[in-house]
Parts: C-alpha cells; sequence; structure tokens
C-alpha cells in the first residue's frame, strides 16, 4: 500500500503470486552450448541420475541466476556462461519465503519455520491447518497417540523419514495457505527416501496443490507412477548434460 490507497484487487493478487517461467542455462556447470526450461504452472518433473545438474538447476532457481559459488568456480574460465531465470508476478516473494518454496529430502520442513513467519493469530490456525492437510493421506493415523497434535508427531522421533516428510510439508502447505501466497514448490529429491506407499501419498497429495511443481528427481520416480504435466530429461553425453523435453 502507497499513499493510503488501498491495492487493486488485481495488484493484490499479483503481489502475493509468483510462477518460474522459463530457465536458460548457456555453458553453466555441467551444461553445455544454450539449454532451456520453459515450465507449466502445474507439475513439472525433471529426471536425471546423481551427477546430472538436478542441484545446479534448484540452485539456479534459488539465486535467481548464476550461483555465487558456481561464478567463483568457472566464471574465469567460462566467459560465455549464464544462468536466465524468468518469473511472472512478484519475484520478491521467492527470496522472502525462500523456506516455504525450496525443500530437499534431506531435511525436514520444521513448525517453528512456520511460526517466524505467522502472527499470534495465525499460529493458533497452524495446527488445525497442517491437520486437514496431513489427514489427507491414508497412513495418517498411523503412529499418532490419542490427544497428540500432528508437530508432536513430527518432533517426537518415532515416526520414519517417510511420515516425517510428508507431516513437515503439511506444516509448509498450511502456512503458504494461511499467508494467502501462491508459490512454486521446488523439491530435490523427494522420493529417495520414501518407500513405494508413501511415494504413493506423497504424489497425491501434491497433484491436489494448486502450487506450480518443480520435482527434481531420478527415474525412481516414474517406475513408482509419479505423474506429471510435463517432464524433461538431464541427459549424460560424454560428461556433459543436454535438456531433453520428453514431450517434444
Amino acid at each position: 500500500m502507497q499513499g493510503g490507497m488501498d491495492l487493486d484487487p488485481a495488484d493484490q493478487a499479483h503481489a502475493n503470486y509468483c510462477r518460474f517461467t522459463k530457465l536458460v542455462l548457456q555453458d553453466y556447470g555441467v551444461f553445455r552450448g544454450s539449454q532451456e526450461i520453459r515450465f507449466t504452472a502445474g507439475q513439472n518433473l525433471i529426471l536425471g541420475d546423481n551427477g546430472s545438474g538436478k542441484t545446479t538447476i534448484a540452485r539456479v532457481l534459488e539465486c535467481l541466476g548464476p550461483a555465487p559459488e558456481m561464478q567463483e568456480r568457472h566464471g574465469a574460465l567460462r566467459p560465455h556462461m549464464s544462468a536466465l531465470v524468468q518469473t511472472e508476478g512478484n519475484p520478491e516473494l521467492l527470496s522472502r519465503y525462500r523456506d516455504l518454496v525450496f525443500v530437499s529430502s534431506e531435511g525436514v520442513f520444521r513448525p517453528s519455520v512456520s511460526k517466524a513467519l505467522l502472527t499470534g493469530p495465525q499460529q493458533r490456525l497452524l495446527e488445525d491447518e497442517a491437520q486437514n492437510c496431513f489427514s489427507q493421506l491414508a497412513l495418517y493415523g498411523e503412529g499418532l497417540c490419542p490427544g497428540s497434535t500432528l508437530e508432536d508427531g513430527l518432533e517426537n522421533g518415532h515416526w520414519g523419514n517417510s511420515k516425517r516428510l510428508c507431516a513437515g510439508l503439511a506444516f509448509l502447505f498450511a502456512t503458504r495457505d494461511i499467508l494467502g501466497i501462491d508459490l512454486p514448490l521446488v523439491m530435490e529429491n523427494p522420493y529417495s527416501c520414501l518407500d513405494d506407499e508413501y511415494s504413493r501419498q506423497l504424489s497425491a497429495l501434491l497433484q491436489k496443490q494448486r502450487a506450480q511443481l518443480i520435482l527434481l528427481t531420478s527415474e525412481l520416480a516414474l517406475r513408482r507412477g509419479v505423474v506429471a504435466d510435463q517432464s524433461h530429461r538431464l541427459d549424460d553425453q560424454g560428461g556433459c548434460t543436454r535438456i531433453r523435453n520428453l514431450r517434444a
């Protein structure tokens, strides 16, 4: 709000919204020549083996351009190296709410992160909203003691990685809903720590979200039946990676 005037509803929606639309890499990391991905507003699957460039892509999206460590390592040797990220909406949200956008399977999203972003009244909504999201999983009730909360189950250390990851995502989605923000979700190797059943559960949960999804994972996701609106494969060609659109 500026000058005491309320934002137009269209401007307000723009202020609370962001999408990735395009990524262009030029001689960047393991990618040679010009490589491009155009993202859909739905679920985007990027498949690749270890070392194929999944983490490189995640870091470029996180930095909205070349990652500082990549520039320091290769900038002098590759004068034409570049990484371009295009978005629509309000890109400032991506840095402001970084922990709600970029998620690694190596770490479980914590309710404490949510509470740091929410006001007191909003925090009181968090458990119920997260419970509602998590209850969409068929395995919801397993291991949750009578009278305990979802946060208790997440923090008590008795749950396995699969359930803790899904519970953490329930808090993440609940936080985004409470804040009224519509942002991408970028997940690197989300299925690596999940068994077949939880992979199906997670896929179903993600498909119910209205967020743009960018999942960087291995071929394991396809074998477990994960579907996407658009898929790309990172192909190794003699030590260099080429991006191939599987729908082309």
